[in-house]
């Protein structure tokens, strides 16, 4: 269950969020470690999303029945996913993280498409936050790594290149994914995106999906490595 990043996020939210009289701070913390110690095996969610659509239907036509089955996890949400990360950050550790956004890192070119969408690029934003609180530099490979495999798949994949001929049907099907990708990439500082990729983002082309926000200022470089060596 724990390999299997869904059933993990959800798993360790229960446990965490359980009461002291429930689940004992030491239980808590042991669960924390032995989940942080497989977080170099996660893997995605390849579960599609008319599977568990279909199955949310027949437990919801059963519920009520004499033995209602456990009813069947939604799709990760990009702050779950952050939530998630943020309990190891929380209890120091930052290295099984690494290994988990590596492991992310060389699945993405499988990973489903919509989640590409849904919840990668958006955890990216939940990330680029956590980094700044956690005092975890922008400049470090392994994240950066993982952004841009994560943009790279985006861009390639869900979006990918425009039809050349614009009255075309394949051009009418691109719009609505390119649209919804600029909507979703605006919502970055772009000069986040400058700190972790360097002259890569011009590379990844995400400049004609976000263009230019101007500069942030100095907001939340005092974070910028405070404590990410302990």
């Amino acid at each position: 269950m724990i390999s299997n990043l869904t059933y993990a996020a959800a798993f360790t939210k229960s446990v965490c969020d359980a009461s002291l009289n429930e689940v004992p701070r030491r239980f808590k913390d042991e669960v924390l470690r032995d989940v942080a110690r497989g977080l170099g095996d996660v893997c995605i969610d390849m579960r599609k999303y008319e599977t568990i659509e279909g199955q949310l239907a027949i437990h919801e036509r059963n519920k009520n029945g004499d033995l209602p089955a456990p009813c069947p996890l939604g799709k990760l949400s990009a702050a779950q996913l952050g939530e998630f990360t943020k309990q190891f950050y929380g209890s120091g550790y930052y290295k099984p993280v690494e290994f988990m956004l590596a492991k992310l890192r060389s699945a993405m070119d499988h990973a489903l498409i919509m989640d590409l969408h849904t919840l990668y690029v958006p955890f990216l934003q939940e990330l680029i936050g956590l980094m700044l609180m956690y005092g975890i530099p922008l400049t470090n490979t392994i994240y950066s790594a993982f952004f841009e495999s994560v943009l790279l798949n985006y861009l390639q994949r869900f979006v990918g290149q425009e039809p050349i001929q614009r009255n075309s049907a394949e051009h009418s099907s691109w719009m609505p994914r390119a649209a919804a990708a600029r909507g979703r990439l605006e919502a970055f500082d772009h000069s986040y995106f400058q700190d972790m990729l360097g002259d890569r983002t011009q590379s990844l082309r995400l400049a004609n999906h976000i263009g230019d926000r101007g500069d942030r200022g100095d907001k939340g470089r005092e974070h910028e490595g405070a404590d990410y060596d302990k």
